[in-house]
C-alpha cells in the first residue's frame, strides 16, 4: 500500500517541521524524502508546504490534505485493530489526552487495570490543558481526552463526567481557614483546570492565597517543607491516606470529563478503555 507510506511520510514531515529531521526519524535520506513530497505535490497539483530556511510548514491546501490523510490512516489503523480483536489477538494502541492533575495516581491506575486484562495493548499519554485538547482530538493525536474543568465546544462528545473532591496534603493536625494564607502553600499551576477551581473558592472565601510553589503535578509529601499545605485532587494521590478533607473550604470538587471527537469511531482497544473509564467515573459519582 504505497499511498500509506506517502501518508506516513507526509505526517512525519508535518510533525517534525523539517524534511531533514523527518528523514532522520524515518531512516531515509533527506533527498529521497524531498522527492516523495515533491512527487505528492505534483500528483495533487498543489503546494503542500511553505518552505523556509528554518524548515517547512503546511500551506492552506496542505492543512486540508493533512486532515484527510491522517483521518484515512486512523480509519485503517482502527480496522486493523478490529480485525485483530475478532481474531482473538486483543492488540491495539490507545492515545489519551490527560490533564496533569490525573497523571500520577488516577490515570496510571486505570492503565494498569486495563493492561492486566489486555497486556498487548499499548498506551501513550498526551499532556492536555482545559483548552486546546479539542484540537488534539481533531488532529488524531489522541483517541480520548480525560480533562479537569474542561472548556470545549460542540466538537467533543462527552462520554462521562464526575465531580471529584479536592484535598489537602499536609503534616498539620488541624487546618484553620487562616492556614491557607499563612502556611507555605503549594498550588496547581495557573494553566490547570484545578487552579481555576481553587481561585474561585479563594475569591468566594475572600482568601488571599500566595503560593510558595505552583506545580503541574503533585509534590510527594516527603519533599514538602514542614507545615506546608498542598491542594490537589484526592483521587490522584498514590496513597489516598495522605488526603485530608477540606470542610473549611466547603468540601470543594473539580469536574472531570471523559470525551472523544464527535462523530469518530473508536478502535476496539480505545472503546474498551473508554468503557472502563465510564464505569470508574460513574462509581466515583455514586
Amino acid at each position: 500500500m504505497k499511498h500509506l507510506q506517502i501518508y506516513h511520510a507526509f505526517r512525519a514531515v508535518v510533525k517534525e517541521g523539517s524534511i531533514r529531521k523527518a528523514a532522520e526519524t524515518m531512516g531515509i535520506s533527506a533527498s529521497a524524502l524531498n522527492r516523495q513530497m515533491a512527487g505528492l505535490e505534483a500528483e495533487l497539483q498543489v503546494t503542500l508546504f511553505d518552505r523556509r530556511a528554518t524548515g517547512v510548514r503546511l500551506s492552506a491546501a496542505g492543512e486540508i490534505y493533512y486532515r484527510q490523510f491522517i483521518e484515512h490512516i486512523a480509519r485503517l489503523d482502527s480496522a486493523k485493530i478490529t480485525v485483530a480483536d475478532l481474531q482473538g489477538a486483543r492488540i491495539g494502541h490507545v492515545s489519551v489526552a490527560v490533564s496533569p492533575e490525573l497523571a500520577q495516581g488516577f490515570f496510571p491506575f486505570e492503565i494498569k487495570n486495563y493492561r492486566e486484562m489486555y497486556p498487548r495493548v499499548t498506551f501513550s499519554v498526551v499532556p492536555a490543558a482545559p483548552t486546546g485538547f479539542e484540537d488534539q482530538l481533531n488532529r488524531f493525536e489522541a483517541d480520548l481526552a480525560l480533562i479537569v474543568q474542561p472548556e470545549f465546544t460542540d466538537g467533543v462528545e462527552v462520554l462521562a463526567m464526575a465531580d471529584l473532591p479536592l484535598c489537602a496534603i499536609t503534616d498539620r493536625d488541624t487546618l484553620p481557614l487562616d492556614a491557607f494564607q499563612d502556611a507555605d502553600l503549594i498550588l496547581p499551576a495557573r494553566s490547570l483546570g484545578l487552579r481555576v477551581v481553587i481561585d474561585l473558592i479563594a475569591k468566594r472565601k475572600r482568601l488571599n492565597l500566595r503560593p510558595a510553589l505552583e506545580t503541574l503535578t503533585s509534590i510527594p509529601p516527603a519533599l514538602m517543607p514542614p507545615g506546608a499545605v498542598q491542594l490537589w485532587l484526592a483521587h490522584d494521590l498514590v496513597d489516598p491516606n495522605l488526603a485530608k478533607p477540606l470542610p473549611q473550604l466547603g468540601h470543594p470538587t473539580a469536574r472531570i470529563v471523559l470525551g472523544q471527537r464527535k462523530g469518530h469511531s473508536l478502535s476496539v482497544a480505545a472503546s474498551k478503555f473508554a468503557n472502563q473509564l465510564v464505569k470508574r467515573l460513574a462509581h466515583l459519582s455514586s
